[in-house]
């Protein structure tokens, strides 16, 4: 999937074309839904969850897809895919083929669609997008637009599920973190450093974790 099967220094290249979508200002311009969604999920869990999939999962997906231009509703075909994808690749190989397929077809009627109906997402930005002068191919276009909805999401839901593991596990840091809002930037930052790329191994297993904290 390109731009993951380029070397430098196409790969730099493709990655280069992608920050206009994460500067600081688009950040910026998604606090108010990222915070909107994170206190609904958060509300809608009650008594004891299965956090991945309550809060883990659905917040960067309601994320990423604005920023790419899918729907969000879609979640539950997207964890479909990512278990096939991501998590199945070495279990059945068949399966994961056959959820990129699905992907690849997904993406190409999305930007089919923005061909005629323009917005203001990645997904029509790639349509015009070039790198040294030259449009992108269409296969440059899925891999983009995949790698983020796929990978995108997996690495920041399993980041959430590993952070949230930890702090239901050590008291001490849960309460600083709740004493002092001013931890929280380095908290994340930490999280971040610490935990992307690690699997939630028990995700699809039913593990469940209390949402009360004392």
């Amino acid at each position: 999937v390109p731009p993951l099967d380029q070397d430098p220094p196409s790969h730099t290249r493709c990655r280069q074309l992608l920050l206009p979508f994460f500067t600081p200002a688009r950040a910026a311009s998604l606090e108010a839904i990222a915070r909107d969604t994170a206190r609904k999920l958060a509300a809608a869990c009650t008594g004891t969850i299965e956090a991945y999939m309550s809060y883990c999962f659905p917040m960067p997906t309601v994320v990423i897809s604005q920023i790419l231009g899918v729907d969000a509703t879609d979640y539950r075909q997207f964890e479909d895919w990512i278990a096939s994808t991501v998590d199945g690749q070495g279990v059945d190989p068949g399966a994961a083929i056959d959820a990129s397929t699905e992907i690849h077809e997904y993406l190409a009627a999305l930007l089919a669609r923005r061909q005629q109906e323009p917005r203001d997402d990645l997904l029509t930005f790639l349509l015009t997008a070039e790198v040294d002068g030259e449009p992108l191919s269409d296969a440059e276009r899925l891999g983009i637009a995949q790698l983020l909805l796929i990978a995108g999401i997996d690495t920041t839901a399993n980041t959430l599920a590993h952070a949230l593991l930890y702090l239901s596990e050590d008291v001490e840091a849960r309460q600083r973190l709740a004493g002092d809002r001013l931890l929280m930037t380095t908290a994340v930052e930490e999280f971040r450093a610490r935990l992307v790329g690690t699997r939630c191994a028990n995700r699809h297993r039913g593990g469940r974790m209390p949402h009360t904290w004392g």
